[in-house]
């Protein structure tokens, strides 16, 4: 019985060593999947990294555009790293950049729209027009 129970406790110690120590990943949500964060999390911080070329003064509801990432960074060096992060941009590719630079920051929580606010604006999903940027 007490090898039995060794073994048991070594097996947990070891899988939340390992699990511990996994990197966080950046989770590619579609459209639908992006939503459904958006209304899952409470405290998540939408980012709008689209090229300024790209930029059209429609955003995603809640969002903070931020069209280098030294304004990302600075937006996002005073949260917690648990703040769940939502990234896009036009079509994905530059938002998946920036999701990599903040998980090398630390969050734990990045979710990239994948196919970006192009597909987004086909797909006829709410978008709201700002007056400046």
């Amino acid at each position: 019985m007490k090898i039995k129970f060794s073994l048991l406790f070594m097996l947990l110690v070891c899988n939340s060593i390992v699990y511990s120590q996994q990197k966080p990943t950046i989770i590619q949500a579609s459209n639908e999947d992006f939503i459904s964060y958006i209304s899952q999390f409470d405290n998540e911080l939408i980012i709008d990294v689209r090229d300024s070329s790209d930029f059209d003064n429609r955003i995603i509801k809640g969002s903070i555009y931020a069209a280098t990432c030294e304004q990302m960074v600075k937006i996002t060096d005073t949260l917690d790293y648990d703040t769940p992060l939502l990234v896009y941009c036009f079509k994905g590719k530059r938002s998946q950049k920036a999701c990599e630079e903040l998980i090398s920051k630390g969050f734990k929580i990045v979710i990239n729209l994948k196919q970006g606010l192009g597909e987004w604006d086909e797909k006829k999903n709410p978008l709201e027009t700002i007056h400046n940027k």
